[in-house]
């Protein structure tokens, strides 16, 4: 898409987020996420079915606004990703309202938004949906706990989990949100419409469990080659330790034995036999307790 067409769609976008409808979803979305997963207490459930029923009422009026400058085409697109841009507004609301608990807007409560409004405006949690569109900050900020590296063993919980995918079956016609503002106005032509069952198979998980498996092991992998490449380092360092030390054992050794030569050959010529028999038995004793050492 070129940088025009996103500008334009940009542009769009944020028309249709200044309606009246836009501002009340973003405003009851924040206080139903505060409800149900920032303090879940059982005294706020009532708060949180109060919420639903306004969230609904907003959500099918938004969806039917009728104005000239906004096309079908531009409308399902924008619809299409709601889910997303009302978890996005939610996280910076919460991000900017306490600040004290910004630690914990973490990627996991990020996905926690994702998929309680993905399933209110679509029925299915959609597993698929990535956070790198995201405010790069917020991203940023969320994931650098993440990103410490921390040594990996085969002993990890994230190694042993299973990576069988889940084949869940949904039954679909109305969204949560639709259903239930067919529902409290009392439609006589909401069952019109039958129920249709999918069989779905969250793959996208499992891919999420094999990735965190392939990258355990090859963050092993890269540990195993680290410290076969530091022993070996220290393997060959000492080597050449051994190899210095056996050089001048070599020189000592042949120094000395110039000396005796040069000993037994004098002892030889000036006959002095008793003095040679002693050095030839000095020789002999510590040639054993050299080898007796080294056993």
């Amino acid at each position: 898409m070129s940088l025009s067409k996103n500008r334009k769609k940009k542009s769009y976008w944020l028309d249709l987020l200044e309606e009246l409808h836009a501002d009340a979803l973003i405003s009851d979305a924040f206080w139903y996420i505060i409800c149900k997963i920032c303090n879940p207490k059982p005294e706020f459930e009532q708060h949180q079915e109060f919420l639903l029923d306004r969230i609904s009422a907003n959500y099918v009026s938004f969806t039917l606004i009728e104005d000239p400058k906004y096309d079908q085409k531009g409308k399902e697109q924008f619809f299409k990703k709601f889910y997303d841009i009302i978890a996005q507004s939610v996280y910076y609301s919460l991000y900017y309202a306490y600040p004290k608990s910004r630690k914990t807007l973490d990627q996991q409560f990020m996905r926690e938004l994702t998929n309680t409004f993905s399933e209110l405006f679509t029925g299915t949690q959609i597993h698929s949906a990535s956070h790198d569109h995201w405010d790069a900050q917020f991203v940023h900020k969320a994931s650098s706990d993440a990103k410490k590296i921390k040594d990996a063993s085969l002993a990890d919980n994230e190694i042993g989990k299973s990576s069988k995918g889940r084949r869940e079956i949904l039954f679909m016609r109305y969204s949560p949100l639709v259903e239930r503002y067919l529902i409290t106005h009392n439609y006589e032509t909401i069952n019109n419409v039958t129920k249709w069952k999918m069989l779905l198979t969250q793959r996208t998980e499992t891919n999420k469990d094999m990735d965190k498996k392939f990258k355990k092991f090859k963050q092993i992998t890269d540990q195993s080659q680290k410290r076969m490449k530091a022993a070996n380092e220290e393997y060959e360092a000492f080597c050449r330790e051994v190899d210095k030390k056996n050089v001048l054992n070599k020189k000592e050794a042949d120094e000395k034995m110039r000396t005796v030569k040069e000993l037994i050959t004098s002892k030889r010529e000036n006959g002095d036999y008793a003095e040679l028999s002693n050095i030839v038995a000095s020789i002999a004793l510590q040639r054993e307790s050299s080898l007796a050492d080294n056993q």
